[in-house]
């Protein structure tokens, strides 16, 4: 288990208080312990699932995480060998809201081959397995878990958590280019939010049917999906979705309205800085160098690009199938009008460039 994500609201408060009561101070204020018993491993089992539902305290929370991180390993193992199942699945499902890699997929599968599992809990640590191995592009075991999450959900009749657990198999479809599977199933997760009256989830399938006609260059269609997601987002939440502004801003930026496209990326990495979320960073950065590339700037578009590449490794985050071909098709353009050594040449540049202060020059306006 390791890396970090961006971590979603959730009941921060009630379990901060229960934190409170059991330990006397906030989990995160305390001192790293090593593991001795049930005990210590219940506390850090706490710790985990506190730092998953406090989404302003992020920065904080991560420091505590990869402080202890040895520590929440070895509640991890000594969950799955006493073959405590609920306690594995609940602290991988917390955990993963913060930690990326190869080990949290195996940890996944571990933890889910150990029997007599919470129906729901299992459910919901299908729902965040399959996340995790379609980051690591694992089409096979995002297909499977999302398939055996939905099976779950459903038994249960929460057609809220059903219809989100379609979301990975519209990712999956997404990344095999099967744009068939991704309309049917997108229809099927839309219904099911529909019926759940989940408006956000509603949403998802919209923009993915976005994602989907980008990737088609039925560019028209897509404008009229994006628009029709950032309308319900704007309407049940303040807060601008930074997903909608930039697939927007790369529709904007096909049907030859430059301008418009820049500035859509312009704003959404303002928006980025202002709400503090760095994953957000590269994939404005490459909007960015994707209008230099059009706009005929391709020295900028390839530093640009390298800026955006290593925030990308840096934070160990994959592109999205519909992200990913339009950032080679404006590399592309770039590169053929600088020439290929010279393209290269300026996106290593850019990869030893400090990426705060490449964007502070577009907030002071630079």
């Amino acid at each position: 288990m390791r890396h970090r994500v961006a971590v979603t609201a959730g009941l921060a408060a009630i379990l901060l208080a229960c934190a409170r009561s059991v330990y006397g101070q906030d989990p995160s204020q305390q001192s790293v312990m090593a593991p001795a018993d049930a005990e210590v491993s219940a506390h850090y089992l706490a710790v985990a699932e506190s730092a998953a539902a406090a989404p302003k305290d992020r920065a904080l929370w991560q420091r505590r995480l990869d402080a202890s991180h040895d520590t929440l390993e070895s509640a991890f193992a000594m969950y799955t060998s006493n073959g405590q199942g609920n306690q594995a699945l609940r602290l991988l499902v917390a955990l993963s809201r913060f930690w990326r890699g190869p080990s949290l997929v195996t940890d996944f599968d571990k933890a889910l081959s150990l029997p007599a599992t919470q129906p729901m809990i299992r459910a919901r640590a299908l729902n965040s397995a399959s996340a995790a191995a379609f980051r690591l592009k694992d089409q096979e075991r995002t297909r499977g878990w999302a398939n055996e999450s939905i099976r779950i959900w459903r038994s249960l009749g929460n057609w809220a958590e059903t219809g989100r657990a379609y979301e990975r198999l519209v990712q999956a479809a997404l990344r095999d280019d099967n744009h068939s599977a991704l309309r049917a199933y997108a229809d099927t997760g839309e219904m099911l939010c529909i019926q759940a009256h989940d408006e956000d989830c509603h949403a998802y399938f919209l923009n993915m049917r976005g994602e989907s006609a980008r990737v088609l260059k039925e560019y028209d269609s897509a404008a009229v999906y994006y628009d029709r997601a950032g309308a319900i987002y704007d309407r049940v939440s303040p807060t601008p979705r930074l997903d909608i502004a930039h697939n927007i801003g790369f529709t904007l930026l096909a049907l030859g309205r430059i301008a418009e496209a820049r500035q859509r990326f312009r704003e959404g990495l303002g928006r980025a800085v202002t709400s503090m979320n760095r994953n957000y960073y590269p994939f404005m950065l490459a909007g960015l160098a994707s209008s230099d590339a059009v706009d005929g700037n391709a020295a900028s578009a390839a530093r640009l690009f390298g800026v955006s590449d290593a925030l990308l490794e840096k934070l160990q985050i994959v592109a999205d199938p519909a992200d990913a071909v339009e950032y080679e098709r404006y590399r592309a353009i770039a590169r053929a009008r600088l020439g290929g050594a010279a393209f290269e040449a300026g996106v290593k540049t850019g990869r030893g460039l400090s990426a705060d202060s490449v964007i502070a020059t577009f907030k002071t306006g630079a």
